[in-house]
């Protein structure tokens, strides 16, 4: 872990904090951490992709 410097601490209280920051935030606390781990999360990665290409699939004409 690196120590922070006086400008970034300064800069730190004066930026608000952007979409994805907040994002990560909420998955720190929704997600475990010793599931974090892509080798553990694999099958449901797959799933997930699998759910979100057949989402947007539905709406196109098929081939």
């Amino acid at each position: 872990m690196k120590q922070p410097t006086f400008s970034d601490l300064e800069y730190q209280g004066k930026k608000s904090k952007t979409r994805q920051e907040l994002f990560l935030e909420r998955v720190d606390g929704l997600i475990p951490r010793q599931n974090r781990g892509l080798a553990k999360n694999t099958e449901r990665l797959v799933l997930l992709f699998g759910l979100g290409n057949l989402l947007t699939a539905e709406g196109q004409p098929r081939a």
